[in-house]
């Protein structure tokens, strides 16, 4: 009887091991402490799963004949990787570079809220007729208004740069509403990291500028130019916009660093633990088991 119950426990470890499933496996291979999800995909035709810890995909496995097996082959773990990217999560160069065309809408938008706010200041500063280029300029240009040249001769040259400061600033903005459709036209055509980081830099100068003509002390301190609210909420949209397609675009641009990491993960972790692999030899004597023997191999 003894060896009977001996011979069933050792079948059901036997089983055991043949039938882990793959919560079981991936879970052994973690470190203390990390969780896991995991991805059923299907890669031309063929089923797999990607293993995700802490943020990264970490393992691939494949399943043949109801055991999983872990992939090594760095070609086909890419060729994995940009089915997962493209078909699961829907990341694609086109579909995510669609969306700037969002991003110029709002960017459209800011320029529209401009709706000549500053011409009310340039005419007050005579900068609407006269050119104002450096302090000379701007001054002559402000003696021409009579209120211009009393604030003038009252405060100084510091009013008088007030007014350069802030044609400059308006000017900058002209300039970049000219440039805006181009440059958001050439990022969609050319579907790079450094197109974006160039859109967010434009947009983050279009803010300072903004933000300087609202916070004109021409107008704050001196109340002499009316306020100026420009919808920096577009501004702010749009380059929202233009950060989430980063970060999502992100992971197609590092896809061979991201096989090296996960073939990488895939050699180089251990389990916590030993199946044993166990070899069962049964002896028999007219039909009545007399002994078994058991080898590890």
């Amino acid at each position: 009887m003894k060896i009977i119950t001996s011979i069933l426990i050792l079948m059901v470890l036997v089983s055991i091991s043949y039938s882990l499933t793959l919560e079981q496996i991936i879970f052994s291979y973690l470190e203390t402490g990390d969780t896991f999800k995991y991805e059923e995909i299907t890669c031309n035709e063929k089923p797999y799963e990607v293993v995700i810890s802490g943020g990264k995909e970490i393992f691939m496995f494949e399943k043949i004949n109801e055991r999983y097996y872990f992939i090594k082959d760095k070609e086909l773990i890419k060729e994995i990787l940009l089915c997962y990217y493209s078909d699961y999560k829907n990341i694609t160069l086109d579909n995510q570079f669609d969306k700037l065309e969002e991003a110029k809408e709002y960017t459209t938008e800011f320029f529209e809220s401009r709706e000549n706010q500053e011409a009310a200041c340039k005419q007050y500063t005579g900068t609407d007729r006269l050119p104002c280029e450096d302090q000379t300029s701007c001054l002559v240009a402000c003696r021409t208004v009579y209120i211009c040249d009393t604030y003038s001769f009252g405060i100084g040259l510091d009013f008088v740069d007030l007014i350069f400061a802030y044609n400059q600033n308006v000017n900058t903005l002209d300039k970049f509403e000219a440039e805006y459709e181009e440059l958001f036209d050439e990022a969609i055509e050319k579907q790079d990291l450094e197109s974006l980081e160039e859109l967010e830099d434009y947009l983050s100068e279009i803010s300072i500028c903004s933000k300087n003509i609202e916070l004109s002390d021409l107008t704050i301190l001196y109340s002499f130019c009316p306020e100026v609210k420009y919808s920096t909420s577009d501004l702010t949209s749009a380059k929202s916009i233009i950060s989430n397609i980063k970060n999502n675009i992100e992971p197609l641009y590092k896809v061979d660093e991201t096989v090296d990491y996960i073939y990488s993960e895939t050699v180089s972790r251990k389990a916590d633990y030993t199946i044993p692999k166990i070899e069962i030899k049964v002896f028999k004597y007219n039909g009545n088991i007399i002994n078994s023997m058991t080898n590890l191999v």
